[in-house]
């Protein structure tokens, strides 16, 4: 047999002829489960490898998809990544992944890549939401791309996004109802859209309760584990500091608490509580935290899926869609924290707590 067996081996192999063979190969509907099971005996027993580049230029389509995130060490990115990839892989794409690292030129340098490599569709991660650095590859008209997490001025493209607004103004509120009268901020940049988002609903919820903003106690310089340790250290050794704090994502939450543990005497930090957007695996064991917004990853990735793919269809960008979802306020009532209202918020009780039957 053939090192390098075709179509034509395999729809001998299996006694179907070659337009089945490609049917199958492609994920076509409608071919009978009996020859779907013989081809694909026939692929095995052959080792047949598709073909990419040939299937390239016959199609013009890559079956590659381009994901372009600030960076790969955020928890939020990877575990929606993980939903994203498994809604496409069974369409038959494949991911190719780049960090931005937090720089526009790199994020100009990787968007131009991915073009290059003729990927069929973007999803996008900006680091800012000044985009003007992107203008001159004319994205939303080249090619099929779906923003998430962030927005950005000057690129009409499709949107998913967490309502950051209301996320923020409950995991306030939550903190409120606990008694706190002063509460700090910790979070990412001015120009980052969700970043600027979030403190909007903290603005509301301290406004609203006839709270003190205290300048020195909000800082939005970054939303790295970095940025939340230093913030943290800062506010720590600043005199009569606030107990309560809302943090924007997960790692400055994680990098905050790190702070605290690492340097901080226990008397001195036991009455520290704080707020956290974005739920993650290890939120409750982080025993500050008394609150975290869940963004539903599932329902997120299934929406991302679910644009990029219409989009590859169609071949345009008219009308692009903006799927604002709702997040889930999580309380971790072994850490302290309190629900107070069942409807809004979900009780977690950490694995090692629960009673085996």
């Amino acid at each position: 047999m053939n090192n390098n067996p075709t179509i034509k081996d395999v729809s001998k192999y299996a006694g179907v002829s070659t337009a089945t063979v490609s049917r199958v190969i492609n994920g076509a509907l409608g071919v009978n489960p009996n020859t779907v099971q013989k081809v694909q005996k026939g692929l095995k027993d052959l080792n047949y490898q598709v073909n990419v580049t040939a299937r390239s230029l016959k199609t013009n389509t890559t079956k590659l998809i381009g994901v372009l995130a600030p960076n790969f060490s955020n928890v939020f990115y990877n575990d929606l990544f993980q939903e994203i990839e498994k809604g496409l892989s069974v369409q038959g794409f494949s991911l190719i992944f780049c960090s931005s690292e937090h720089s526009k030129e790199e994020e100009y340098k990787k968007m131009k890549m991915l073009l290059e490599r003729n990927v069929d569709g973007i999803i996008f991660f900006s680091i800012s939401e000044d985009c003007t650095h992107l203008m001159s590859l004319n994205l939303d008209t080249v090619i099929p791309m779906v923003m998430v997490d962030r927005s950005a001025k000057g690129l009409d493209v499709d949107l998913v996004l967490s309502d950051n607004v209301y996320g923020a103004y409950h995991l306030t509120k939550a903190l409120v109802a606990e008694g706190h009268k002063r509460i700090g901020f910790i979070g990412g940049l001015e120009h980052v859209s969700n970043a600027k988002l979030r403190y909007r609903g903290y603005l509301m919820a301290m406004n609203e309760s006839n709270l003190k903003i205290e300048e020195e106690f909000v800082i939005r310089e970054g939303d790295t584990l970095q940025n939340g340790y230093s913030a943290m250290e800062r506010i720590i050794n600043t005199e009569n500091h606030p107990n309560a704090f809302l943090l924007e994502n997960q790692m400055t939450h994680v990098g905050a608490t790190t702070y605290l543990y690492a340097e901080v005497p226990h008397e001195q930090y036991k009455n520290i509580c704080i707020a956290s957007y974005d739920f993650m695996r290890d939120s409750a064991l982080l025993t500050f935290c008394h609150y975290a917004m869940y963004q539903p990853l599932e329902e997120i990735g299934k929406e991302v899926v679910k644009l990029i793919l219409k989009r590859i269809e169609l071949q345009n960008n008219d009308n692009p869609n903006t799927i604002i979802i709702k997040p889930i306020m999580k309380v971790m009532s072994a850490n302290g924290g309190i629900v107070t209202d069942p409807q809004l918020q979900e009780e977690v009780i950490p694995a090692y707590l629960v009673k085996k039957k």
